[in-house]
């Protein structure tokens, strides 16, 4: 029977042989997860942490869709939305996978 703490599908499983011959499957580390990615662009966010130490403020930007959008994304998902508020552009015309944030935004 494993450890309590062993127990968590969290941690990596490991096959290791024992002296005697046999191999016995024991715990090894957590999987962490990879570093956050941006939701339509999926480049590598720069400005978050996943420190347990940090504040919830510390580990995201305070902007809109911080931690979400990279800002690239986020600047033309801007510049979108104050063209729809304009009326400059439909929402039809706007590339789909923008549309949802610019619906966000445009509110």
């Amino acid at each position: 029977m494993p450890k309590p703490k062993d127990r968590s599908r969290s941690k990596r499983k490991v096959a290791v042989k024992v002296p005697g011959g046999k191999t016995k499957i024991i715990a090894k580390k957590k999987i962490h997860q990879d570093k956050q990615r941006c939701a339509i662009c999926k480049s590598v966010l720069q400005a978050t942490h996943s420190d347990k130490k940090m504040s919830k403020s510390e580990k995201r930007p305070e902007r809109k869709f911080g931690g979400h959008l990279c800002h690239k994304c986020l600047d033309k998902v801007i510049t979108q939305s104050t063209r729809l508020n304009e009326g400059i552009v439909a929402i039809d015309d706007i590339e789909i996978r923008f549309r949802p944030y610019v619906k966000k935004l445009s509110n």
